[in-house]
Formats: structure tokens, sequence, C-alpha cells
């Protein structure tokens, strides 16, 4: 039975009851005392039925949840983001996409997230062309990561969001920004302007060289790269020698262990050994303007940073260009999806390696050469007619006879046997073996379709093959 009190100097009165688990809860009511005491009689009353299983603990929970304003759930859903390893690039702008869209669909609590609502913001994004395709896909996957995290925590009935799509097609043929390969000239080119040249955005010409050759020889990313320490080398064997990304900054959350070429080893080992830095310090210190780091050397080394198809080389293009330069070496595709730490084979073959017209004219070279040929050569390769002195020899093969003719007059029945004017011969049955012996002595080149004769037959003629001739004769 619930009860109500007042505390000294409190103006609201006091319920206390026990809810369907047996525990004492005390909840605040009115000023009003009969107010009061409704409330005290409806909590009891829930907690009864909840005790009697009239009331679904799931479905409450949901009904909680689905009131409480999106800005709480957001920050929890920010927290799990951070606990996961989300880098705070990733977590703030996620955070910021799903904000937009929501604030100008106009949801306040999650029972008011619409798909469709969604689809015509997306829509009218496309249309209005302000964002870009892959700016409007970054909301979408924001969007969808958020519904589906609020489905899995159990905080929603369902994922509201689970039939919108990106668009995917659309984001392929809308790319604002294409990456470009350098050549391998151009890249001597790089590594030279960068050794010789000056101090900038805080590192000298040594140190940019060496980050060059880094990026190019394991298809790093700038982050990851920047996050290297001496510790993460190991050097020991120029010929096994590996560096190490760790699953906080890798882009699969995984520890990748990379190989390295014996130069690229050897000429590492002699910048850590000058750059004299602690095992846990930072070996580069990169600049957050990697691209204005790279644009700088560029223009030292005569390299467009655009060229005329609009296609623009930063430092992520240098990702690029390690890619390409295993496509060209002939490495299989599966070891390049390997090295280059992609989820799938065709991020590897599509996005990331690229062609020159020179590799394309090569290909072509390795094609068979395509030249007139005269008529009677084509015959000649097909073995029909002017097929030049086989063909001569085949067609004279062919009207010698095959074999000697056997009339039915040579085939001895029973019949004969009983006239008095035949000469005895031998009555014993003559076999397909014994007419076969007539062309025993006919050489390989008086013998026509030989090889098409049946098992056992030494000639094609169908009057000494018939058995049914043996009979009828």
């Amino acid at each position: 039975m619930a009860s109500i009190y007042k505390r000294k100097r409190a103006k609201k009165w006091t319920i206390a009851y026990y809810d369907h688990n047996g525990k004492r809860q005390t909840v605040r009511g009115f000023s009003d005392k009969q107010a009061t005491e409704r409330y005290a009689v409806k909590l009891e009353d829930e907690a009864d039925k909840r005790r009697r299983g009239y009331i679904d603990h799931t479905q409450e929970r949901f009904l909680e949840n689905e009131r409480l304003p999106l800005e709480e759930h957001l920050e929890d859903f920010e927290r799990h983001l951070e606990a996961n390893g989300g880098t705070p690039k990733h977590v703030r702008n996620t955070k910021k996409y799903v904000e937009l869209v929501f604030n100008i669909c106009g949801f306040k609590v999650p029972a008011e997230i619409d798909a469709a609502k969604v689809s015509v913001h997306l829509a009218e994004l496309r249309r209005s062309k302000k964002v870009g395709v892959r700016a409007v896909n970054a909301r979408v996957t924001a969007a969808k990561s958020f519904t589906r995290w609020l489905d899995s925590t159990g905080r929603v009935r369902c994922d509201a969001l689970k039939s919108l799509k990106r668009d995917t097609a659309g984001e392929r043929s809308d790319r604002k920004r294409v990456r470009r390969a350098l050549t391998d000239k151009e890249i001597g080119k790089l590594i030279h302007a960068a050794e010789t040249g000056p101090e900038f955005m805080g590192m000298t010409g040594y140190q940019r060289s060496v980050l060059y050759q880094l990026a190019l020889g394991t298809g790093l990313r700038a982050g990851e790269i920047g996050s290297l320490t001496p510790r993460d080398f190991d050097l020991t064997n120029p010929q096994a020698a590996t560096v190490t990304v760790r699953a906080a900054y890798s882009k699969h959350r995984r520890e990748d262990v990379l190989p390295l070429r014996s130069d690229l080893a050897k000429r590492l080992a002699a910048f850590i050994a000058q750059a004299m830095k602690h095992p846990e310090a930072r070996l580069f210190d990169l600049p957050n303007r990697t691209a204005e780091l790279l644009a700088f050397d560029l223009e030292r080394a005569g390299i467009k940073a655009k060229d005329t198809a609009d296609r623009v080389c930063d430092f992520h293009a240098l990702r690029h260009t390690f890619i390409t330069r295993l496509a060209r070496s002939g490495v299989s595709p599966a070891v390049a999806k390997t090295l280059a730490r992609h989820s799938t084979i065709t991020l590897t073959m599509d996005r990331y390696t690229h062609t020159l017209i020179a590799d394309e004219r090569a290909a072509l070279d390795k094609l068979p050469t395509i030249e007139p040929q005269a008529a009677d050569q084509a015959l000649a390769a097909t073995g029909t007619e002017g097929g030049g002195e086989e063909s001569a020899a085949h067609l004279q093969r062919a009207e010698r006879p095959a074999c000697p003719q056997v009339t039915p007059s040579d085939v001895i029945d029973q019949r004969d046997m009983d006239r008095e004017d035949v000469a005895p011969v031998d009555r014993k049955p003559r076999k397909d073996k014994d007419f076969g012996n007539a062309c025993h002595e006919m050489t390989a080149s008086e013998t026509v379709g030989e090889e098409n004769a049946p098992p056992g037959t030494r000639t094609p003629d169908p009057l000494i093959k018939s058995q049914l001739l043996y009979q009828l004769s």
C-alpha cells in the first residue's frame, strides 16, 4: 500500500511505494494532497501490473527512450565512437552530419526519425548541387550509423533508416578530386628536388626526401606516417625489414606489419640514426597541410600539381603511385590488395590503379600482327582448296581405288557347294580379315580414309565391310 508524507518545510508531498521487484521507491508528488494520493494509486497500480506481467518491460523501455531528446542520445553516441577508437576528426564529422540532417528534417526525438523525410532532403541537396554526391553520402553514412546504434543498444524498436541507400554510382561519376599517379621519371625529379631543397614548413629537404620515399615505398597514409616512431621499424636485417602501423592509427583499426625494400630499409636506418630521437618519439614532424608540403617540392621539380585532365597530385596521390607501380610491375592483384590493406580488390584495381598511354601501348604491342592474307594461303590454313602440294597429293590419293574390287561371285555359300560343276574350293568361311589381306601390300600413301575406318577393318570399301552382303551374295 502506497503512503504519502510531507517533510518539514517541504512544499510538495512525497510518495513511498514498492515497485514490481519489491524495492521501496520514493517519488515526489504535488503540493495538493488529493492529487498526490491519486498519483500514488496510479504508481501502485502500475507496479502491480508489472508484477503480474500485464506490462511489457521492453516496450516500456522503448517508450522512455523514444521520448528522450536526440541531443542526449547523440552525446551517448559520441562517447560510443570515442570508446571504439574513432579519431577526433571522425567523431566530430559524424556528429556534425547527424545534427545537420536531423535539424533540417525537424527531428527532435528518436520516434520522429523518418526515412522518407531524410530521402527528400538528400534529393533536394543533390538537385541543388550545393554539395557533391560524396558529401551527401557522408551524411547518409553518419545518419545510418546513428540509427543503427540506437537499434543495437535497444533504445528503439527498429532501425528507422535501414532502407536508406548510398548513391555509390553517382559518387564514382561525380568525383570532385581525381588523383593521378606519378611516373618513375617524375618520382626521381621529386626526390632530388626535395633532397636539395631548403627547409619548408618545419621540415628540412633531407627529411622530406625520406618522407616521400617512405610513402612511395609502402603506400602509407599521411596520418599513419605521422604516427610512426623509431620503435615501429625493424631494420636489423635489411632483407627482412618491416614497419608496423599500430591499430590506433590504422584506418581499419588493425595492426599492420608491412615489408620494406632493402634499399629503403638502409636509407631509413641511416635517417633514424641521424635523427637521434627517442624510441617513442614521432619520427616525422608532419604539418597538417601535407598537400602544401608536396606542392612546394613539385613546383621546384617542375612537375605540375594538376594535369590537363584536372587530376591532382597531393600527398595521398603518393599512395596511388605505390599501388599503380605494383600493377605495372606485374604484381598479382591479390598481393597488391594485401599490400594496400584494402577490404576489396575492386577498390585496389578501380580507384587506386592508374594506367598511362604508354602502358596501354605496351599492352597493344603484345597482340599478334594483323596483316592481309592471300586467298590460297587462307584456304590452305583451313585445309580446303588451294592448299599447295599437300592438297594435290591428297587429291591424287583420293583418285586411286582403295582396294581391288571383290565381286559377289568370290563369295561361296552353301548353294554353290551343291553344284557338281563348281571346282573344289576351301570351304572354310572367309572372315573380314581375309578380305583385308588384299590391301596388305598397299602403302600408307595409297590408303584413303584409313583413320576413319572402324577398328579391325583395313579398308573403307562398303562392299567389303558390310556383313549383310556376305549372306546375300
